[in-house]
């Protein structure tokens, strides 16, 4: 990707990589709350909840996706602060975020495939990477 000034470069593959294990793993702890999984129950009132927090954390990497098209440090730092505070609320007790059910107990319990840290981590590092741009081409959102 080029930045604004097209003098310089910046590259994401290596956290784009990590970006795409994470929603890989995302999508296969939702696979598992179906009958794909042998243990399957449909009356089991937490599969549709854990589907639903699964599923919500990949929705808003498009924004992520776009902005990184579209190739503003700036706009990039955006998609990021918005996922981190996203990811921020699955982690509250049950009733502090104020959402449906508990996305803290349904990352917990899917832990093992979907690990929120891991989502938090590869942002943090798209962050790092974007920040020398940030503070030489747009140094009042450094």
């Amino acid at each position: 990707m080029t930045t604004n000034s097209n003098t310089e470069t910046l590259n994401l593959t290596s956290q784009l990589g990590k970006l795409l294990c994470f929603i890989s793993d995302v999508a296969t702890a939702i696979r598992m709350h179906t009958p794909y999984n042998g243990r399957y129950e449909p009356r089991d009132p937490a599969h549709a909840l854990d589907v639903l927090w699964l599923a919500d954390s990949l929705h808003n990497f498009a924004t992520l996706g776009r902005m990184v098209r579209g190739g503003s440090p700036t706009d990039i730092k955006f998609a990021c602060d918005m996922l981190l505070r996203q990811f921020a609320l699955y982690r509250k007790d049950k009733g502090a975020s104020q959402l449906k059910g508990d996305p803290k107990a349904t990352f917990e319990r899917n832990v093992q495939l979907a690990n929120l840290d891991d989502g938090v981590t590869v942002i943090t590092e798209i962050l790092d990477a974007i920040t020398p741009y940030l503070a030489t081409h747009h140094p009042a959102n450094a």
